[in-house]
């Protein structure tokens, strides 16, 4: 595996390992502020989310010859977790509103489409890029209203 095919799926489970983060960072947080262990699911849906890719990138990237891949994997999980835990309440707050979802979702379709697009056409491959202009496309169409939304007074 080349390093730049490495570092593409490397930022591909990386979407993962934040998701499961944030959700098993959410619960620990709920826990952490006295409340009960009633959303125990949530903490094991959080850890398969983003422990499970892990395992796959980290016998991907070992077989590779890559551990220090691995490490970034772990730094990011437990990252996202530690993030969401010990980050005040105030600032976690403005990150509840649909827009910012809106904002977040569509950057990524934005960010996948393009380095999609930029990959293909380095190979030539025109479907491919015009695929990856779609997902450009479908981003922008999504982001840009959002995005105003969010900065109306």
């Amino acid at each position: 595996m080349s390093l730049q095919s490495a570092l593409i799926f490397l930022g591909f489970i990386c979407i993962f390992h934040l998701v499961g983060g944030v959700v098993v960072g959410l619960y620990l947080r709920q826990v952490r502020r006295g409340g009960s262990w009633s959303e125990f699911p949530r903490l094991v849906w959080g850890a398969a989310a983003g422990g499970l890719p892990m395992v796959i990138g980290a016998s991907t990237f070992m077989d590779a010859g890559m551990p220090y891949l691995v490490a970034v994997e772990m730094v990011v999980f437990v990252a996202a977790i530690f993030s969401v835990v010990f980050f005040p309440e105030a600032f976690l707050e403005s990150f509840r509103s649909p827009q910012v979802a809106r904002v977040a979702f569509s950057g990524v379709f934005i960010v996948v489409g393009a380095v999609v697009a930029v990959l293909a056409f380095r190979e030539g491959t025109f479907m491919v890029v015009l695929f990856g202009m779609v997902f450009v496309g479908v981003g922008a169409l999504i982001f840009v209203p959002a995005l105003k939304a969010l900065f109306k007074p």
